[in-house]
């Protein structure tokens, strides 16, 4: 029964719903790409299973403006509010809007009603895994320039500089971590 209705619903055959369901092995991510891949009428065959590959495939069809806002995202490692992260992606704010509604339509990431937005730890270890070391370095030397104007605490402050490669800022503000957890 939820064959016939998948069929009638995507108006495909039966046979591409079976292949669909046996490809994605239960993983209901893995179904909604492979959905989405044959909604674009890509074959079945080509379709990424994996939960990094199916990051790998959303990350590939992304803007250099929109991967960069995602592996910034990724490196907060927590909900964050859009402006932040924007300005931490060195985006213009006209920008930002676009962008992680591109981000949020490609099931990348999540955007609240509170202006905040984050990503689950599987799309987030991959981003991470996609961007390679030196992007997150070099991403983290500009969200620890954009935190330090902030009112951040000193150990996160002193792991982006530490990610960055920024010896003295990193151990200034591990020390100030350190005397306020005294």
């Amino acid at each position: 029964e939820a064959v016939e209705q998948a069929t009638a619903v995507m108006g495909v055959s039966e046979t591409t719903v079976n292949q669909m369901l046996e490809r994605a092995e239960g993983v209901p991510a893995s179904l909604v790409e492979l959905r989405r891949r044959v909604a674009r009428g890509e074959p079945i065959s080509t379709a990424p299973v994996s939960m990094r590959e199916i990051v790998v495939d959303r990350v590939a069809r992304l803007t250099s403006v929109q991967r960069r806002l995602l592996f910034v995202i990724a490196l907060f490692g927590r909900p964050t509010p859009k402006e932040i992260a924007g300005r931490a992606a060195h985006l213009p704010d006209g920008a930002v809007g676009d962008a992680v509604h591109t981000l949020a339509s490609e099931g990348l990431v999540e955007s609240g009603a509170d202006g905040f937005i984050g990503m689950d730890e599987a799309t987030r270890r991959s981003a991470l895994d996609i961007a390679g070391p030196s992007t997150r370095s070099f991403l983290s030397g500009w969200i620890a320039d954009e935190l330090s104007s902030r009112a951040t605490p000193p150990a996160e402050l002193a792991g982006f500089f530490a990610a960055a490669g920024q010896a003295r800022p990193a151990f200034e503000q591990s020390r100030l971590a350190a005397f306020a957890a005294l």
